[in-house]
């Protein structure tokens, strides 16, 4: 058999496998079909959120950050965001000692009938990066976060006061 004869034969057989693996299987009678699978449940539709008050929120977070026994400095961060909005402060700097440092604060608040704020707020700043969901009563300072540096006696604590504008 020569070369040719062989290769053809080859391919004969390989089309006629590929062939039988394609059939598919008779139909069956309807009362032996498989029972289509339940559809997948969908989720809830959730109903539109109500809109916001027609007020504003101001919170300034005071940021203290204190090595040994030096004396702390304090940044101030203001933000002004309407009820239910989100608003946000994006503040960077660098200085070849400490290379690039961003300031930068997110926050997302709803008013609650009982008069308090629900506060959703994210901050970073160095070597701390967080994001919370608190209660806050307006007027009152709330302490968000305290911080230790892992290496070194540094401290950084973030404090919140909420103020509603009206």
């Amino acid at each position: 058999m020569s070369r040719a004869t062989a290769a053809v034969c080859v391919l004969a057989l390989t089309i006629a496998a590929s062939a039988a693996a394609q059939q598919v299987e008779p139909s069956r009678p309807a009362a032996e079909a498989k029972p289509r699978p339940a559809a997948e449940p969908t989720q809830a539709v959730r109903p539109p959120e109500p809109p916001g008050q027609v007020v504003n929120i101001r919170f300034d977070l005071t940021i203290t950050d204190q090595t040994g026994t030096a004396e702390a400095a304090k940044k101030l961060v203001s933000l002004l965001v309407a009820d239910r909005q989100t608003g946000y402060v994006r503040s960077s700097a660098s200085s070849e000692r400490t290379g690039p440092v961003r300031l930068n604060v997110d926050a997302r608040p709803q008013m609650l009938p009982t008069g308090n704020i629900r506060v959703t707020l994210s901050l970073e700043y160095p070597s701390i990066s967080q994001a919370v969901t608190v209660i806050v009563e307006p007027g009152k300072p709330i302490v968000l976060t305290q911080t230790a540096d892992p290496l070194s006696d540094r401290k950084v604590t973030v404090e919140m006061r909420a103020t509603i504008v009206k």
